[in-house]
C-alpha cells in the first residue's frame, strides 16, 4: 500500500517538471517514456486524491507485495475537454483520459501485469518505452507487431526488475531491453531495426537464455550476464546485420554464444567460460574482431574455447583461452587475412591454436603463447604466414622453422583506432599496422599497412596517425566518396631528419565491402598542394597498392 502523502508529493514534483519519479511508493513506479507535453502548475485549489481514496477505487492495484505499472507523467485531474484533445493529439498513452483501468479519471493508469500494460498500450495507440518498477512479475509476456512500442526497461539499473517467465517479442521494428532479470528466456523472431540489450540478466533452465531468429538489423548487447541455461546462452540465427557484444558474460550454459550472421561481429571485454560445450561459435560473418576477452574451462570435445568461420578477415587481439577440453581457438577464413596477437592459449585438451586460411591470404601472429596443450601447440593450413608462436616445450628455433616460410621470426602488430590515434616505431622489424574504424558499430578494420624490414644499419623511424578529414590543410577531392577517416604517414632517418620516401616500399590494403562500387585512394604528399588519385589492384574485397612516399591517405569508393 502507498503512503498517505505519496500522491501529494507526486503532484508537487510534477509541477516542477520532474520527468523521472521514484517517490514514496511501495515498491516503485513502472511507466512509459516518450514525448510529453508541457504540464501547467496546479493551482492551490487543485484536488489531490489521498492514498486511501486511490486504494479504495483502484481495481488494478496489487498491494505492497507486487509491482504496478503506470505512465511516467500525469496531467491535472479532471482536465478540460480542450486539454484532453491536446493531450490525445500528443500522446494518449501517457494520459489515461476516461480511464477504464482503475476507474478513476486522474491521468494515471494502474496495471496488475506487464501484459495488461502492453495490451492497453495497443488500445490507446501509445508510443515509447514501458518502464517497469523494481519488483517481481510472475508471468509470460508476449509482444507481437506493436510498431510504436520501442522497449521494456526496468526503472533501476542497480536493482533489476525480475520477470519470472519468458519474454517473446515478434515482428517489432527496433527495440530496447534494459535493467531486467528475465528468468525464463528471451526470444526475438522476424524483427527488424536495431535491437539493444543492456544491463540485463537472463537465464532459462529449459532452453535458450537469449535467442534472435530471422532478424534484419544490428544487434547490440552490453553489460549483460547470461548464465545457467540448458541451451544456448546467446543464439543468433539468420541475422542480416552486425553484432556487438561488450562487457558481458555468458557462463555456465550448455553453449556460451552461437552467432550466425552475414554482418560484422565485434566482441570486446567479455567472458564466455565454464560452458558444457563451446564458449563461442561464429559462422558466416563478413568480418570478426575479438579483443580483451576470456574463454576458460569450456568442456566440449570439438571447438571448446573459440570457433570462428568467417567469409572475410579475422582479428584476434588480447585473448585468453585456457583449460578448455577441446581447442583453445579454431579459425577459418574463406576470403580474408587472419591477425592473431597478444593472446595465450594454454593447457587445452587438443590444440592451442588451429588456423585455416586461403592460399592468397596471410596469417600474421605476434606475441602468442601456446603452452602445455595435450595434442599440440598449433596446426596451420593455408597460404603465407609470418610471426612466432611460443610453446613452452619447444625452442624458438624449432618454432621458427615450423612456422615461417620466409625465415622471419617476428612481426610487430599495431592496432590504431579512436583510443590509439597515433603510433611510432623503428623499421627494424617487419611491422603490420591495422587501421580500425570505431565510428561504426561494430568497429571495422578498414586498412592494413605492412612495413618490411629496412635491412639498414640505421633504421627509419615511422610515425603514423589517424586524422579527421576536416582538419586537413586541403580537403580531399569532391569526386571521392569517402568512407574512412584519413591517416598520415611521416618518417625520419636515424639522425631525426624528415624524409619523404620510405625504402623499401610499404603495402597498403583496404577492405571494400560495397559490391556496387570500386575502391579509390586519394594521396596528398608531405608538403604537397594537390591530391593524387591512386588506383589499387583489387582481389575479392581487398584492394592493395604499394607506396614509398610519405603523406596523407584517404580511402573511398566510387560507383561503378
Amino acid at each position: 500500500m502507498r503512503k498517505k502523502t505519496a500522491r501529494a508529493i507526486f503532484f508537487t514534483l510534477l509541477a516542477c517538471s520532474i520527468v523521472s519519479l521514484s517517490i514514496g511508493f511501495s515498491p516503485s513506479v513502472v511507466h512509459a517514456e516518450g514525448e510529453v507535453p508541457e504540464i501547467p502548475v496546479p493551482s492551490a485549489t487543485t484536488y489531490v486524491e489521498t492514498a486511501e481514496e486511490l486504494t479504495d477505487n483502484s481495481e488494478g492495484s496489487t498491494g505492497s507485495e507486487n509491482p504496478i505499472i503506470t505512465p511516467a507523467q500525469m496531467t491535472e485531474p479532471s482536465p478540460s475537454q480542450k486539454s484532453v484533445e491536446n493531450i490525445l493529439d500528443l500522446d494518449p498513452w501517457y494520459f489515461c483520459v476516461n480511464d477504464t483501468i482503475d476507474g478513476i479519471v486522474d491521468g494515471i493508469c494502474h496495471y496488475s501485469s506487464i501484459q495488461a500494460a502492453i495490451d492497453d498500450f495497443i488500445t490507446r495507440n501509445g508510443h515509447g518505452i514501458i518502464t517497469l518498477e523494481t519488483g517481481t512479475f510472475t508471468e509470460n509476456v508476449t509482444i507481437t507487431n506493436i510498431p510504436n512500442l520501442t522497449g521494456l526497461s526496468g526503472m533501476d539499473p542497480f536493482i533489476l526488475t525480475i520477470i519470472e517467465g519468458n519474454l517473446q517479442i515478434q515482428t517489432v521494428s527496433g527495440f530496447l531491453l534494459q535493467n531486467l532479470n528475465v528468468q525464463g528466456g528471451i526470444s526475438f523472431t522476424n524483427s527488424t531495426g536495431p535491437v539493444t540489450i543492456s544491463t540485463l540478466q537472463a537465464t532459462n533452465p529449459v532452453g535458450n537464455a537469449i535467442e534472435l531468429t530471422n532478424h534484419v538489423g544490428d544487434i547490440i548487447i552490453n553489460s549483460t550476464n547470461v548464465y545457467g541455461s540448458s541451451g544456448y546462452g546467446l543464439r543468433i540465427r539468420g541475422n542480416s546485420g552486425s553484432v556487438t557484444i561488450q562487457s558481458s558474460t555468458m557462463n555456465e550454459n550448455y553453449t556460451g554464444a552461437s552467432i550466425f550472421t552475414n554482418g560484422y561481429i565485434f566482441i570486446d571485454s567479455s567472458t564466455m567460460s565454464n560452458n558444457a560445450t563451446s564458449g563461442l561459435e561464429i559462422l558466416n560473418a563478413d568480418l570478426v574482431f575479438i579483443s580483451n576477452s576470456s574463454f576458460l574451462n569450456n568442456r566440449g570435445m570439438a571447438v571448446a574455447g573459440i570457433g570462428v568461420l568467417a567469409r572475410g578477415p579475422i582479428v584476434i587481439n588480447g585473448i585468453t583461452s585456457n583449460n578448455n577440453k577441446g581447442d583453445g581457438i579454431l579459425l577459418f577464413s574463406m576470403t580474408g587475412d587472419i591477425f592473431l596477437s597478444n593472446s595465450e592459449f594454454n593447457k587445452n585438451g587438443m590444440y592451442g591454436v588451429r588456423v585455416f586460411w586461403p592460399s592468397e591470404n596471410m596469417l600474421t601472429v605476434s606475441h602468442v603463447t601456446t603452452c602445455d596443450n595435450i595434442v599440440g601447440s598449433a596446426f596451420f593450413m593455408g597460404g603465407s604466414r609470418v610471426g612466432t608462436i611460443y610453446d613452452c616445450a619447444e625452442t624458438d628455433a624449432q618454432i621458427s622453422d615450423l612456422f615461417n616460410h620466409d625465415g622471419s621470426s617476428y612481426q610487430r602488430v599495431i592496432i590504431l583506432n579512436q583510443t590509439t590515434l597515433k603510433t611510432e616505431f623503428k623499421q627494424d622489424y617487419p611491422t603490420l599496422v591495422l587501421i580500425q574504424d570505431d565510428s561504426v558499430s561494430p568497429a571495422m578494420t578498414i586498412a592494413s599497412i605492412s612495413f618490411p624490414n629496412s635491412n639498414m644499419s640505421v633504421s627509419n623511424n615511422i610515425q603514423l596517425s589517424i586524422v579527421e578529414t576536416g582538419s586537413l590543410p586541403k580537403p580531399p577531392p569532391d569526386t571521392l566518396v569517402r568512407n574512412s577517416q584519413a591517416f598520415m604517414i611521416t618518417a625520419t632517418d636515424g639522425n631525426g631528419n624528415p624524409i619523404t620516401e620510405i625504402n623499401p616500399a610499404f603495402t597498403i590494403c583496404f577492405t571494400n565491402s560495397a559490391s556496387n562500387s570500386t575502391t579509390q585512394v586519394a594521396f596528398l604528399p608531405v608538403n604537397g598542394t594537390a591530391w593524387q588519385i591512386v588506383e589499387p589492384q583489387t582481389l575479392g574485397n581487398q584492394s592493395c597498392f604499394q607506396q614509398n612516399s610519405t603523406g596523407t591517405f584517404v580511402f573511398g569508393t566510387r560507383t561503378k
